[in-house]
């Protein structure tokens, strides 16, 4: 229900940019939510490992579609990848980025912790 709450918070123009971990149908939700010119940067694997098709129709509004693999981007440049990482830890250090809240549960809680 994430894609009808999100266009309903955007009057239905949807959004510029999607950082996408969703597999399966999600793709293509997170590519109808963008906006003409919007950036689709896909940086989860399942999907691009399992070689999964993705019709072209969907990008027909100037779309792009990018990867973001950082365990190959570590390989690839290592240090292009040392001074992203760097880069996000100054931000995270200046206070600019707010790390996400972490929640930690005891195995006998692993339920509770899926549901969430």
């Amino acid at each position: 229900d994430w894609y009808d709450s999100l266009m309903a918070a955007t009057d239905g123009e949807g959004v510029d940019v999607v950082l996408n971990s969703l597999a399966g149908r999600h793709i293509r939700l997170c590519l109808q939510s963008l906006r003409p010119g919007g950036w689709h940067c896909e940086i989860g694997k399942v999907d691009v490992y399992a070689d999964t098709s993705l019709g072209m129709r969907v990008i027909r509004k100037n779309l792009r579609f990018v990867t973001i693999d950082m365990d190959r981007l570590m390989l690839d440049d290592p240090m292009l990848s040392r001074s992203l990482c760097l880069s996000c830890l100054a931000l995270l250090g200046e206070g600019q980025v707010k790390p996400l809240p972490i929640s930690t549960y005891s195995i006998a809680e692993y339920e509770k912790a899926m549901r969430k």
